[in-house]
């Protein structure tokens, strides 16, 4: 269920509440320095989430995205189709992060994240970050570029599991020599051009 959000989130160590250890940590701020984390910290927004509660919707416009400092947040697909509950994707924890594609544009959320326990999230939100931009180029191009290594990672390994599931074809040297057990070859089929 979590193969893609696992794979990433892998090896991390547990940290304190502290926003900017925790910044310092995932993958889209690990190589900035403190001084960098500092000025993230103080555009980043710390919100407390109870059980049950939406951080966002499927289908909702995106505005930026989520880091986890302490609880877990489920990822759902709802089922528009039937009144069945919705489908759990990942469930993340701490120092994980989520909506990351949001600060890249403003296009509708592909699912519903809902806090499953008592949670404080970190969020960055795009106008905030846009901001940043014009402040602090080098900054904020910076976090863009590591933005989209995430977002190519999770492309990459989405990519390779629908590779993995996908059925086998049989390759184009099985396929001749099909052909040619039949009395056929790619030479007897023509090219169109026959004269």
């Amino acid at each position: 269920m979590n193969s893609i959000w696992s794979s990433i989130f892998a090896g991390r160590k547990d940290s304190t509440d502290d926003p900017k250890q925790i910044l310092g940590e995932i993958p889209i701020f690990s190589d900035l320095k403190t001084a960098d984390i500092r000025e993230l910290e103080h555009i980043v927004h710390v919100r407390t989430y109870e059980p049950g509660e939406c951080v966002f919707r499927e289908g909702d416009v995106g505005g930026g995205m989520y880091v986890i400092a302490r609880g877990r947040v489920d990822i759902l697909l709802e089922n528009r189709e039937s009144e069945e509950k919705p489908e759990r994707i990942a469930v993340l924890g701490k120092s994980d992060f989520f909506g990351e594609l949001s600060l890249l544009d403003d296009e509708r959320r592909s699912a519903t994240a809902r806090a499953c326990e008592p949670s404080v999230l970190i969020g960055l939100f795009r106008p905030d970050l846009l901001d940043l931009i014009e402040r602090n180029p080098r900054l904020g191009s910076r976090v863009l570029l590591n933005v989209a290594r995430v977002i190519g990672k999770r492309l990459r390994a989405a990519d390779a599991r629908l590779v993995d599931s996908a059925p086998r074809r049989e390759s184009s040297a099985d396929n001749g020599q099909e052909n040619e057990a039949q009395g056929t070859s790619r030479s007897d089929k023509g090219d169109g051009n026959e004269s």
